[in-house]
């Protein structure tokens, strides 16, 4: 199973899966993990899922933010800046009918999908200070990874989408050629981040994370039936437990704190500025049927949802 990350550890949801399948076939199935897949290039994700489909990997997760690169819009919807915004939310969507009809548009990259697993919400990071309200935004160099909708909102917000991350994350800001970028309390709390860029907004979750289970539909047809079904409940089981694990980052804030983060809230004012400022990628990116329908039944699900609070931020870890 290839992915792009530093160890699948780090990837609870994943590390689940991983886990769960070992129990469900009891150990009959082992998973042979392959972390840094491609090396941290900015087509990484893009070259698992090819991969994948020439049977060159039977296994693999990527962020559902990739395969708007490569053709599929049904995926979209989840990386719409300031959609899903609440793990509240994310769990009624992934709860929903809706991501198993996501899955769908997999067909067409020559990929099976697996399950579409919660990740944590992606808040702005700051290096030399906090990303706060619009004008913070504006002619910095913003890391993040390869998704045509991310990228239109980093635009316009008046940033520079710099598809940087891992090792190579690291050296921007060692270059100090990045202003900030795009990351979850969950990846943040490590000494790896934090020195070098120690301001995060808590309460602006620009979109989740969704890891996305994929494999070869061939190799898929090679297993035995029972061992198809060992892969699917773990799957199946992984996606439920998934969206547990949200209520971690009031811990994580406070164990990111210890270790010298900077936390501050954005206003309502900078909310809605943030919001105002995405607007316009926002309708361009609903332009697409598929990206528009797929919206509207979650914007439904978040008029019925009741959102969670920001995590507080600890005394004395107030931004500076």
């Amino acid at each position: 199973m290839a992915n792009t990350a530093i160890k699948v550890d780090g990837v609870p949801a994943v590390k689940y899966f991983v886990d769960r399948l070992q129990d469900e076939s009891r150990s009959n199935v082992s998973v042979l993990v392959v972390n840094e897949y491609d090396h941290y290039l900015p087509e990484a994700e893009q070259q698992i899922v090819r991969d994948v489909a020439a049977g060159k990997i039977d296994l693999a997760w990527v962020g559902s933010r990739v395969f708007d690169t490569l053709g599929v819009k049904s995926f979209q919807a989840l990386t719409l800046p300031m959609l899903v915004d609440s793990y509240a939310l994310e769990k009624a969507t992934i709860e929903s009918s809706i991501p198993a009809q996501m899955m769908r548009g997999l067909d067409a990259l020559g990929v099976a999908g697996l399950g579409v697993l919660a990740d944590g919400l992606r808040k702005p990071i700051g290096v030399k200070k906090p990303i706060v309200g619009a004008a913070d935004w504006r002619g910095i160099r913003f890391g993040t990874l390869r998704s045509a909708a991310q990228s239109a909102a980093i635009r316009a917000l008046g940033a520079i989408p710099t598809e940087v991350f891992g090792s190579r994350r690291t050296t921007a800001l060692t270059s100090g050629t990045l202003g900030g970028f795009e990351m979850s309390l969950l990846t943040y709390d490590d000494l790896a981040w934090i020195p070098p860029a120690p301001y995060v907004t808590v309460n602006v979750n620009l979109w989740p994370q969704m890891d996305v289970l994929i494999a070869n539909p061939s190799r898929l047809r090679e297993l035995t039936a029972e061992q198809r079904d060992w892969l699917h409940r773990a799957a199946d089981d992984s996606v439920k437990h998934s969206t547990t694990l949200g209520a971690k980052d009031p811990g994580l804030l406070r164990e990111a704190c210890s270790k010298g983060t900077h936390a501050v809230n954005a206003s309502a004012a900078d909310l809605e500025a943030l919001r105002r400022g995405t607007a316009g990628a926002y309708a361009d990116l609903v332009n697409d049927p598929v990206t528009k329908a797929f919206a509207a039944r979650i914007e439904a699900l978040k008029h019925a949802t009741h959102p969670e609070s920001s995590p507080t931020i600890p005394s004395g870890c107030a931004s500076l």
